[in-house]
C-alpha cells in the first residue's frame, strides 16, 4: 500500500486479515488505523471509518488482558 494516499476498502481487510493471523502487533494496527482516522482531506466512506474504528484502539485491549482476536 501506498502511505501517501488513503488506504482502500480491501487494503484494510487486508490488515483485519493480517491481524489475525498475528501480524502485525494489536499495537501496531491500532497506530495504523489511528493514522488514517486524524488524517485529514480524505473521502471516508461510511464502512470504511468504522473498519478504521474498529482497529484503531484495538491495541487497548492488549493492555486490559481482554480475550483477543486469537485466543
Amino acid at each position: 500500500m501506498d502511505s501517501s494516499r488513503q488506504p482502500t476498502p480491501d487494503e484494510i481487510e487486508e490488515r483485519f486479515a493480517a491481524l489475525v493471523e498475528g501480524r502485525p502487533t494489536r499495537d501496531e494496527a491500532d497506530r495504523w488505523a489511528g493514522r488514517w482516522m486524524a488524517a485529514d482531506g480524505l473521502v471516508r466512506d461510511e464502512v470504511s471509518w468504522w473498519a478504521l474504528g474498529l482497529l484503531h484502539g484495538i491495541g487497548s485491549y492488549e493492555a486490559r488482558d481482554e480475550p483477543s482476536l486469537r485466543s
